[in-house]
């Protein structure tokens, strides 16, 4: 799984993005694909046998963004074809990937306390890691409006 200081992390040439076609409420979405979305509080990964424990599902607490933007759950990952094909396993409503961070580093960053890994906006916590909380801003932030 990569995280925020990754040097190796996705690709945005061959990674497949979703656009937010309609924003319903502070919870709830719907894709250009159609499939509406909710926020999630956690993320689930399927953790394979290791050979010592059996494959098991762990949670991933998502980052709370205060009803501006939220993390959900791609509906298109799992999808086999060309539907599924170069899909990111969650992503924010800004558009951006969403990306596992160390507890150390949600706790330099100030958004968490407990040390705990979280699921966070790539495209905001990257500007909350380089420029401080004061000018950190979600995608949409930088995209014109006519």
């Amino acid at each position: 799984m990569k995280t925020i200081g990754d040097n190796n992390g996705f690709d945005l040439k061959t990674t497949r993005l979703n656009l937010i076609k309609r924003r319903g409420d502070p919870k709830s979405a719907v894709l250009d694909s159609g499939h509406k979305v909710e926020k999630q509080e956690y993320i689930y990964f399927t953790v394979p046998s290791d050979g010592n424990r059996p494959a098991q599902t762990e949670a991933v607490k998502c980052a709370e963004y205060h009803g501006e933007h939220f993390i959900y759950a791609d509906p298109l990952y799992e999808e086999q074809g060309e539907g599924g094909r170069g899909r990111w396993f969650a992503m924010c409503t800004c558009g951006s990937p969403a990306v596992l961070i160390t507890g150390a580093q949600a706790m330099e960053m100030g958004i968490s306390d407990n040390g705990k890994q979280l699921v966070v906006c790539y495209f905001y916590t990257s500007e909350l890691f380089n420029k401080g909380v004061s000018n950190a801003k979600h995608q949409t932030s930088y995209i014109k409006r006519k």
